[in-house]
């Protein structure tokens, strides 16, 4: 079998080169007919978090134009992460995560359209929060289409007994998954149309005193034989919560996950440097790599490697 060839492409690069400015969280979709579409995060250091989701378009997968912007101060929150655009049916559907300004709580929300440049968050539309799945919080979609399904896997936070303790730790913080006792899960929402969803549980949890042992978030899913290959982040507390580590694992079934590890030589083939937010798409034999990169000035940038056989190496 020939080795694929890897060439890497910075797609955008942080606004500044220093800790807490970044540009990643990305979430990539192929529509036949159409094109590469792009979901991102902006986030500034000088206080603001994530303050900005914007939605990119490309005809190679490498060269983005930005199509849509959406403002976190248009929903009064304090934090936007990744969002995540998919076709569904003959509709283009973009779920947000983002703080709810009331609870100080992260849940995703949804907008669609007939054409990805009329999405428009002022007809947003709530998809899944903590209460529909006895959680804190909800965040980080990514959403799999299937036939006549679709699952919609989340980072989650499982309800916390003692919350009267942390309250106004969250308050403060704005995100729950700061928190140490608070633990950052991987679970699974089914719908048949992509708006409304039910909450199916839990798919891949953190295990004690292993590199996941606080985080275990999936960020993508490469199609394979005989069972699909999942990407996830992982971390082992709350203090590299901005830093963790993309992991591999093996899907047994759409609730199922089985961790391999971190599998150092083969991440490495796509970056020598930290990432995270791995969501890979297969394209006419062609595999496009998306991810959020740490940088050595502590800045995030988001990249892409594209791996391709259609030479030796």
């Amino acid at each position: 079998m020939k080795k694929p060839v890897i060439t890497t492409y910075k797609i955008r690069e942080a606004s500044r080169k220093e800790p807490g400015w970044w540009v990643g969280a990305p979430s990539a979709t192929y529509v036949e007919g159409y094109g590469f579409l792009l979901g991102y995060r902006l986030r500034g250091g000088d206080g603001r978090r994530g303050y900005e989701n914007r939605l990119a378009f490309s005809q190679d997968g490498i060269s983005f134009e930005d199509i849509v912007v959406f403002e976190g101060k248009a929903l009064s929150t304090r934090s936007m992460e990744r969002p995540c655009i998919r076709k569904i049916g003959d509709e283009f559907i973009c779920y947000l995560s983002y703080v709810d300004s009331e609870t100080d709580r992260w849940k995703i929300d949804f907008v669609t359209s007939d054409s990805p440049e009329k999405l428009d968050i002022k007809n947003l539309r709530p998809a899944l929060n903590g209460s529909d799945c006895n959680a804190e919080a909800v965040k980080d979609p990514y959403v799999v289409v299937g036939d006549g399904n679709v699952n919609m896997y989340v980072s989650y936070a499982q309800k916390v007994a003692n919350i009267n303790e942390i309250e106004s730790d969250i308050r403060d913080s704005g995100d729950v998954f700061t928190i140490q006792s608070v633990l950052s899960r991987t679970g699974l929402a089914t719908s048949t149309d992509g708006k409304q969803f039910t909450w199916s549980g839990s798919v891949l949890n953190p295990r004690p005193n292993l590199l996941d042992s606080h985080t275990a978030r999936l960020s993508g899913i490469i199609p394979f034989s005989p069972k699909d290959l999942v990407f996830y982040d992982a971390n082992t507390d709350e203090g590299s919560n901005y830093e963790e580590e993309a992991t591999l694992a093996i899907m047994d079934s759409d609730t199922e996950i089985r961790p391999l590890g971190r599998l150092e030589s083969w991440i490495s083939q796509l970056s020598a440097d930290r990432i995270r937010y791995v969501d890979p798409i297969l394209v006419n034999n062609n595999l496009y790599v998306y991810y959020e990169r740490t940088t050595s000035s502590g800045a995030h940038d988001l990249c892409v490697s594209v791996m391709r056989w259609g030479e030796q190496s």
